[in-house]
């Protein structure tokens, strides 16, 4: 009986979109109308908004186009509630389209809502504040917001809003590990919110509560609140909630190996996400549902729709980054040199004038005393311009910075799970430290059956362009192996190199952009090592009674104490376009219990340090692996780390550094 009941949500939550389409476009329709027929300034600004109302969380880019359309308008005619309620939509609007114009229209609504003296919008901008601080983790200032709207909504006798605000607590609370706090306040917002009616807030409460007990493992209390809250979805037909809810239901599947069922809910999901244009849910439930047909054994399918998935990724990265990134910082640089050149400028008509000033002083002493004057006054409005004009170039320098750091967001994505590395790799440790906020470094892994494949790469640049070149390599990795099922390292390599090559071959121009790799493929049942590199070598630390005379004769080996480190030459050519390129080669190697690898990039080598500000050299990063090599997996990453900062010091960091370890058992 329950299966059906999951199943006849999943249906109703697919036909809504077709039966409530006609009935929408009534609606529309008609505002429309009645917007051409109006010639009054008021009645139009409020039909505007009714629009925006019509189209929010449904269609992002029309209800903010409404929305303008409205805030304008409404400036226009001295409307102060309506241009103050326009500014706080468009502040919720952009909250899931772009990060950097919602902060924007939040401080915006803060002074609208204030001049307006309406309680409603003064309300709806605070929890629009609250909202950004919790976006920017900035919890407590968060908390305080909320709980000064809590205090004048229950001066003001506003139940609803004493529901939504208690909601708003208790993610602070769950934000802050503060558990039971969070779960008591969002029960004591459901009960509110389903006494009032509000069928929409207690929607979102019910999600809430349910993706808290998916994280604490208590599965059918996860299943219970979703299943409850996708009801109410359908009710009210609220699309984005439904896509969000359906995503999480197909996670909690995937989590309970309930896979027809999961795939059946990720699939639901897709669809409300097309219907309401939102990317960041379709992204979100592309992954969970690679996931699950990773999990499944179904490689071929989860191919597919990782590759979903990194369609999505480049093309959002390409929109929201990349042209943002190279405009702005077009933009800015031009600004900056026409405003130091205003300022040279400006100092030197200053001077100028100053001077003619002075020989007037001279001349005649009552005509100098207004010229002193007349001075003063322009040095003030002269040093203004100066403040405004710096305050312009730290203002876009910010914006930069901003989409940036949305960049990051992608590209940690793409990086393989810790967790899930760990379940083949029980013995490891990765230490990743870009030198900006995104890198061209990168670390990659697959499992398929008992093969284990790990990865360390270096792609040409760091930064912005690093990372770009990042997705390009990473995914063809990914395609040889999954797609072309192909598992011999070197071979891999080559077939990556072609990918590489052909891809950015579409420029038209010759590109030279590339990778430096070293590639594994571990037997975890024989403890057999197949390994190919494109410059970057493989060491083995391998106790001194387990060398045999074959690794002697065929790798160099510096002896230490008690143990041997053996170096495994890389071939001297990029994965990437080479005038003299040639098929890499394949090295085949028995491990033994105790033995430790060790891959990395040439980052942490390059890096200037210590008292004489010198390289820090691969032969005393040799050493340092050797004096920790006794020690966890986890402590050795720790004491990577505090060696790499200690060396550094007051040096700026040259590269992006990534060292990877592995401990055979």
């Amino acid at each position: 009986m329950k299966q059906i009941g999951i199943y006849l949500i999943f249906t109703f939550s697919c036909l809504v979109v077709v039966f409530t389409a006609s009935a929408q476009d009534n609606g529309k329709d008609s505002l429309i109308n009645l917007l051409k027929r109006t010639n009054s300034l008021e009645k139009r600004t409020k039909i505007l908004f009714e629009l925006g109302e019509f189209h929010y969380l449904s269609n992002n880019d029309s209800a903010v186009y409404y929305y303008k359309k409205a805030q304008k308008l409404s400036k226009e005619i001295n409307d102060s509630i309506y241009f103050a309620a326009s500014t706080i939509q468009l502040g919720r609007t952009y909250r899931y389209i772009d990060p950097v114009k919602f902060a924007e229209y939040t401080m915006e609504a803060q002074v609208a809502a204030k001049k307006s003296g309406d309680h409603h919008n003064i309300t709806q901008s605070n929890r629009l504040l609250a909202l950004l601080y919790r976006s920017q983790k900035e919890l407590d200032k968060a908390m305080d917001v909320y709980k000064k709207i809590l205090v004048s909504s229950k001066h003001a006798n506003d139940s609803l809003e004493i529901a939504w605000t208690y909601n708003g607590i208790g993610i602070i609370h769950m934000m802050k590990s503060e558990y039971d706090e969070g779960l008591e306040y969002w029960k004591k917002s459901l009960e509110l919110k389903l006494r009032l009616g509000d069928i929409h807030g207690a929607s979102s409460t019910m999600s809430n509560i349910g993706l808290y007990y998916k994280d604490i493992n208590r599965f059918e209390e996860a299943k219970k609140y979703i299943l409850e809250s996708l009801k109410l979805d359908s009710a009210s037909n609220n699309y984005e909630s439904a896509a969000f809810n359906l995503s999480n239901l197909g996670s909690l599947y995937t989590k309970t190996n309930e896979f027809n069922k999961g795939i059946e809910a990720f699939k639901s999901s897709l669809a409300f996400s097309d219907s309401t244009n939102n990317y960041f849910d379709k992204k979100e439930t592309l992954l969970g549902l690679y996931k699950l047909y990773k999990k499944k054994g179904d490689h071929s399918n989860a191919l597919d729709t990782h590759e979903d998935y990194v369609e999505i990724l480049e093309a959002e990265f390409d929109k929201n980054n990349s042209e943002i990134i190279k405009s702005l910082t077009t933009k800015f640089e031009t600004e900056k040199k026409e405003q130091q050149l205003a300022i040279i400028s400006a100092e030197n008509k200053l001077i100028q004038s100053n001077f003619n000033y002075v020989l007037i002083f001279l001349v005649l002493i009552s005509v100098g005393l207004i010229a002193i004057i007349f001075i003063l006054r322009k040095v003030r409005r002269a040093k203004k311009q100066v403040e405004n004009q710096r305050h312009l170039i730290q203002q876009k320098n910010d914006e930069i910075m901003d989409s940036i750091r949305y960049a990051k967001r992608l590209q940690d994505a793409i990086l393989p799970s810790r967790t899930e590395i760990k379940k083949s790799l029980k013995h490891h440790f990765i230490y990743f430290n870009p030198k900006d906020i995104v890198a061209g470094d990168f670390y990659w892994f697959e499992k398929v059956k008992n093969h284990t494949f790990f990865a360390v790469a270096d792609c040409t640049g760091h930064g912005v362009p690093g990372a770009i070149v990042s997705v390009v390599c990473s995914n063809a990795l990914t395609k040889v192996v999954l797609e072309e099922k192909e598992y011999t390292p070197s071979i891999i390599l080559d077939r990556a190199k072609e990918i590489i090559i052909d891809q950015f071959k579409k420029s038209g121009e010759k590109v030279n952009d590339g990778m430096d790799i070293s590639l594994c493929r571990l037997d975890t049942e024989t403890n057999q090592l197949e390994w190919a590199g494109a410059h970057n070598p493989l060491w083995v630390i391998r106790q001194k009674n387990n060398i045999d005379s074959e690794s002697i004769n065929s790798i160099k080996i510096e002896d230490f104490n008690d143990c041997t480190l053996l170096e495994y030459k890389a071939d001297k050519q990029p994965v990437g376009n080479f005038e003299y390129g040639k098929p890499f080669r394949n090295n085949l190697i028995q491990l033994y219990p105790e033995d430790e690898l060790y891959l990395f990039t040439d980052g942490f080598a390059d890096q200037f340090g210590g008292e004489k500000g010198k390289k820090y050299k691969s032969g005393t990063l040799k050493k340092f692996l050797i004096k920790i090599r006794d020690v966890s997996t986890e402590k050795q990453e720790e004491l990577i780390s505090k060696e790499f900062q200690n060396w550094k010091s007051h040096h700026e960091q040259v590269d992006d550094v990534c060292l990877m370890g592995v401990k055979i058992k």
